[in-house]
């Protein structure tokens, strides 16, 4: 599910909710970026204002409801880097929420599933 965080934010401090929504979730997502040769001009359809919740893991029954699943969240948009010339890479900030059925998507930098890490890896608040 893809929302503008102005969308949300009128009203609220928060940038994102606490909770992913139960409903209205798409199958694919396609992200574009290109450079017209005519116009020289970038075109895309990635953006800051955009942010997304995502349901991963999910797991229905023989009627296609669901049983289980968990959410993400993820800041901003995705990043990435096409160019022939360098790796291709895709960057984001997001939380995972690894508890099943769990819809809360509270940053919570206590409750990282990666252990012992370095002061450079540590999470930060998106």
């Amino acid at each position: 599910m893809q929302m503008e965080i102005d969308a949300l934010n009128k009203g609220s401090e928060l940038i994102m909710p606490y909770h992913a929504p139960e409903n209205g979730y798409f199958q694919e997502l396609e992200k574009t970026k290109f450079v017209d040769p005519k116009e020289l001009m970038l075109h895309t359809n990635v953006s800051d204002r955009n942010f997304y919740f995502l349901r991963v893991r999910s797991k229905t029954d023989e009627k296609n409801k669901l049983i289980s699943a968990n959410y993400v969240k993820i800041h901003n948009d995705f990043r990435y880097d096409a160019l022939p010339s360098h790796p291709k890479s895709v960057y984001i900030k997001y939380y995972f929420n690894p508890t099943p059925n769990d819809r809360n998507l509270e940053f919570d930098m206590t409750k990282n599933l990666f252990q012992n890490l370095k002061d450079d890896e540590k999470p930060l608040a998106p």
